[in-house]
């Protein structure tokens, strides 16, 4: 049997406080391929590497800007 998650009529909203970001690839606006919404939440975080780790050169380690929909938290990946 499969399941469905839905979160419509459920009253909570995924919106943080901070700034919201619009995201613009080749002159058109992205939109979240789950729910539409246009307004997402940036953030950079490191693409930690086991060996660099061992090492303690994780400063070395390639990084990531990471979008969260700011309507339901589907999160886009993109290596800078």
């Amino acid at each position: 049997m499969k399941q469905t998650l839905s979160s419509e009529g459920s009253g909570v909203e995924a919106r943080p406080a901070g700034p919201s970001v619009a995201l613009q690839f080749g002159g058109k606006r992205v939109a979240c391929p789950i729910c539409g919404e246009t307004d997402f939440a940036a953030r950079k975080v490191m693409l930690n590497t086991r060996k660099l780790t061992f090492f303690n050169l994780d400063f070395l380690n390639k990084t990531a800007t990471i979008y969260r929909c700011l309507r339901c938290s589907h999160l886009l990946w993109f290596e800078d």
